[in-house]
Formats: C-alpha cells, sequence, structure tokens
C-alpha cells in the first residue's frame, strides 16, 4: 500500500507541475501576442464582397513585415512590386510602405477593416531579404528564397512558410501560436527560439550547427550534422535528425528526440 501512496503522490506531484507550466505557458503567450493599441474611436469599414486588383510599385526591399489580416506570397522577378487583391472598397485602407528597407504592409490608423472577400498580397522583390516578419494573423508564404543572412519572426498567430531556403544563418522566434514551417534547403547554422506555443518545423533542411531554445509548450524539429546546443523549459520538445554532439540544458517535463539519421 506504501507503494502505492507513493506512486500516487509522484504522479500528483507530476500533474501539479504540468499544471504551473501550461500556466505559466499560457500567461507568456498573452503577454507575446502583438496587438495592435486599443483603440475604442476605430471606424469599422466592412468589405463590399466586390473584389478588385491594384499594383503598387516598391523600391529597396531587404525585409517585409505583415501586420495587416491576408496572406503574402513573395517570388523572385525584374521589378519591386505588390499586386493587393481584396474587396474594392478596402483597398485603399491597406497601406504598403518601405521604412529603412523593410515593407510594412498594414492598414490606416484608426481603421479596422471586415473584408468578405480574401485579401492576398503578391510581393515581387529582386535582392535577397534578409527579414520575415509577421505580426498578427496573416500568412507568409515563398517557394524559393536565398540570403546570407535571414531572421524569420513570427507574433501572434501567424505562420511562414518556405518552400526550399538557401542560407547562412537562421534566426528564428516564435512568440505566441504562430508557426514557421521550412521544407527544404541548407544552412550553416540555425538560432531558434520559441515561447508560448508556437512551431518550428524544418527538419528537411540540413544545418552543420544549431541553438534551440524553447520555452512554455513550443516544439521544434529539424536536422543537424555537427552540433546541437538545447535550452528547453515547460513541456516543450526538440525533435532532430542526424547525429551531431549535443549540448542540453533541460527543466521541466519536455525533452530532447532523435528521430535517427536521413
Amino acid at each position: 500500500m506504501s507503494i502505492n501512496l507513493r506512486r500516487v503522490n509522484k504522479m500528483n506531484k507530476k500533474f501539479g507541475y504540468l499544471i504551473v507550466l501550461v500556466v505559466i505557458a499560457l500567461s507568456s503567450l498573452a503577454c507575446s501576442i502583438s496587438v495592435p493599441d486599443v483603440n475604442i474611436n476605430l471606424d469599422s469599414v466592412k468589405g463590399s464582397g466586390t473584389s478588385s486588383e491594384e499594383t503598387r510599385s516598391l523600391e529597396g526591399i531587404t525585409g517585409v513585415n505583415l501586420s495587416s489580416i491576408g496572406n503574402l506570397t513573395i517570388v523572385y522577378g525584374s521589378e519591386e512590386k505588390i499586386v493587393i487583391n481584396a474587396d474594392d472598397n478596402l483597398i485603399p485602407y491597406i497601406t504598403t510602405e518601405v521604412k529603412n528597407g523593410i515593407l510594412d504592409i498594414g492598414t490606416q490608423d484608426g481603421i479596422n477593416i471586415r473584408p468578405v472577400e480574401k485579401i492576398t498580397y503578391n510581393l515581387t522583390v529582386t535582392k535577397p531579404l534578409e527579414l520575415l516578419k509577421v505580426s498578427g494573423l496573416g500568412d507568409i508564404n515563398a517557394p524559393a528564397l536565398e540570403s546570407n543572412e535571414m531572421s524569420i519572426q513570427v507574433s501572434g498567430s501567424g505562420n511562414i512558410s518556405i518552400q526550399d531556403l538557401k542560407v547562412e544563418l537562421i534566426q528564428a522566434n516564435i512568440s505566441g501560436l504562430g508557426s514557421i514551417t521550412i521544407d527544404e534547403g541548407s544552412a550553416t547554422k540555425q538560432e531558434i527560439t520559441l515561447s508560448g506555443s508556437g512551431t518550428y518545423k524544418a527538419e528537411d533542411i540540413q544545418s552543420q550547427s544549431a541553438n534551440v531554445t524553447v520555452s512554455g509548450l513550443g516544439n521544434a524539429s529539424l536536422w543537424v550534422t555537427d552540433q546541437l546546443t538545447a535550452t528547453i523549459s515547460g513541456s516543450g520538445n526538440v525533435e532532430y535528425y542526424g547525429n551531431p554532439r549535443i549540448q542540453q540544458t533541460v527543466s521541466g517535463i519536455g525533452g530532447l528526440v532523435s528521430k535517427g539519421n536521413k
């Protein structure tokens, strides 16, 4: 009977610890999600239901921040431009401003748009990008990107998906419910930070080394050949392919999981 009681007490401690971790993670999530400043005087504009298209010329883009709603697709081409598809009466309220090389796709201050038609942005760039960022509810998709260094950031519940990425350094940061998915490619090094319940999936992009920090409920999967350094707190997991040297610091119930060689 004493053995059973010890088991019950041990299980109760683990369960209690898990509850604490979940509360901490959710608190962190609530703090980390980027929400525009609340303004009770926002004018709400509902979409007309009639889709329209507008092309805007751009110049000097080295990065993108999608702070509005909608889906953004990025491709390389001969001239920088963005094509917006949305309700015809909402397009004038969509802003596309380039500051210090960063294109911010947002909405006019004081305006809350309520689209009826799906909002899409098709962005053509001519040079390698250094930053992809989603702050809010939007998604970014890119068939193929190539650069020296790439910073990929997601806050809120946005998602970034890259089909093929060739880069020396990936710096990925996810806070909130967002995700980053890289289907294939190569990188010399990856630096990944996950907080909240974000997901980083890059198991088919080969990298020599990676430094991963996971807190809360976040999960990461990646492919590393030489050196993997992982710091895991809370209940997050790091799954890895390859046979790298491991340096790990784990607290909580999360862990490092080997998936074998590729």
